[in-house]
């Protein structure tokens, strides 16, 4: 009844406007102060590099960043020093800006076209945060990461994140579901054996995943799915 009486008022002249306008700064500092009181789950960037740090440890061998540029967590660290116990780390970047820059252990790699056989199957860990939604042959890029991993495949990508790009470094074309990533990781020998979210009201919503060819010989991770819809929290009224 209050809603009904409400939203007659919001239908007189000039309330509208002034209305939304209203709503929308509220809307602002609300998401703002969200962010600052509770970033481990509201900022995406945050709350991935905690999930990350849950189980870098336990993975030993030669891992890789994939299209990691210059390896920054974004929080002052670089994500070499997650892999406490790796015993060789590498990035990979492709042409461009914002992409190949000829460091220590980088490798040049374009995810849209098939890899080199020469590194399939080459690093124990493959780990890819917040490229996919860059590649707009998504299927090929995950493929790619696939073949690459002896394995071990570990994926952070957005679900709800506006568009964003840059010229000349790359383009924004994808926001894969829990659904679509536990496809096409099946398709390619993968299971997913452990997934998450920071699905929250205010703010981008990120998916963790880690998946692997061989569930037996992964007995230090305990398995997780999501079972609920990602992105109820923002939408659901």
């Amino acid at each position: 009844m209050i809603q009904k009486y409400l939203i007659s008022i919001l239908k007189l002249p000039g309330f509208k406007q002034i209305s939304f306008f209203i709503l929308n700064k509220i809307k602002i500092f609300s998401m703002e102060f969200a962010k600052r009181a509770d970033k481990n789950l509201v900022r995406p960037r945050t709350w991935s590099n905690n999930e990350l740090r849950k189980f870098s440890h336990l993975f030993e061998g030669d891992i890789i960043n994939v299209s990691g540029w210059r390896d920054e967590d974004k929080e002052g660290s670089k994500y070499k020093d997650y892999f406490v116990n790796s015993d060789n780390y590498y990035i990979s970047n492709y042409y461009g800006n914002q992409g190949y820059q000829n460091q220590d252990n980088e490798i040049l790699l374009d995810l849209e076209k098939k890899i080199d056989i020469k590194y399939f199957d080459k690093f124990d860990v493959v780990f890819n945060h917040t490229v996919l939604e860059h590649v707009f042959n998504i299927e090929q890029a995950i493929n790619n990461l696939c073949n690459i991993s002896k394995n071990v495949v570990i994926l952070v990508t957005p679900f709800i994140q506006q568009e964003h790009y840059i010229e000349n470094a790359y383009n924004d074309y994808w926001r894969p579901t829990t659904q679509a990533l536990n496809k096409i990781l099946k398709n390619n020998g993968f299971d997913i054996i452990y997934q998450s979210s920071n699905d929250n009201n205010w703010y981008h919503v990120y998916i963790f995943t880690i998946a692997v060819k061989n569930k037996e010989s992964i007995n230090n991770i305990d398995k997780q799915l999501i079972d609920y819809y990602v992105g109820n929290k923002m939408f659901k009224s």
